[in-house]
């Protein structure tokens, strides 16, 4: 549970050290693209990852994991294909 929270703030970190690298060095900043798609692909990427601990820790049966897995893919594939 801890993992995807840390994976997500270090990914902001990693973007606010760019973007003050950026700036010292007198190169314009880009503004990050981000879409609610995006959000939600990583949410789900989350999820995914935590249900994996939960099975890891004998919390679910390999057989919920697997099921829950399919709806993630299932809503990974269908926000995909969605213009960001």
């Amino acid at each position: 549970m801890v993992e995807p929270v840390r994976g997500f703030y270090r990914r902001r970190v990693e973007r606010y050290t760019h973007e003050i690298e950026q700036r010292a060095t007198g190169k314009p900043v880009t503004p990050p693209q981000v879409s609610v798609t995006s959000i939600e692909l990583e949410a789900l990427d989350a999820e995914h990852q935590l249900l994996i601990k939960l099975r890891d820790d004998g919390l679910i049966s390999d057989d919920v994991l697997r099921e829950l897995q399919r709806d993630i893919d299932l809503a990974t594939i269908r926000l995909s294909g969605k213009s960001t």
